[in-house]
């Protein structure tokens, strides 16, 4: 009984503390990009982009280019992307904006 007790009261006293969520300032905190590709075609892919409550933001065809999802510049790039999109909001998007990124020499 004194078990019971003590297990019950550690509960509450646990659950009192505990907090649901916790909030973030950082608007890129839950944003990701996806990849749709087709292991019959290689070199096209579709590149989305979503913010933090999953809503589409931006999304490019890539058409001739095999993205290497596993390399490590290639997750930077698109990462970079992504925090751009977020940061800048829908008002400057141009097209293409991935390609360029991709390209584009460090």
């Amino acid at each position: 009984m004194k078990k019971l007790i003590f297990n019950f009261l550690l509960m509450m006293a646990l659950g009192a503390t505990a907090k649901a969520q916790i909030r973030t300032d950082e608007p890129s905190t839950f944003a990701n990009w996806v990849i749709e590709s087709n292991v019959k075609t290689p070199k096209k892919a579709i590149v989305k982009f979503y913010n933090c409550k999953q809503e589409l933001i931006y999304q490019e065809e890539i058409v001739g280019v095999k993205l290497k999802v596993n390399n490590k510049k290639t997750i930077e790039k698109l990462n970079a992307v992504l925090h751009q999109l977020v940061k800048e909001g829908n008002e400057a998007i141009s097209a293409n904006l991935v390609i360029a990124k991709l390209h584009q020499k460090r």
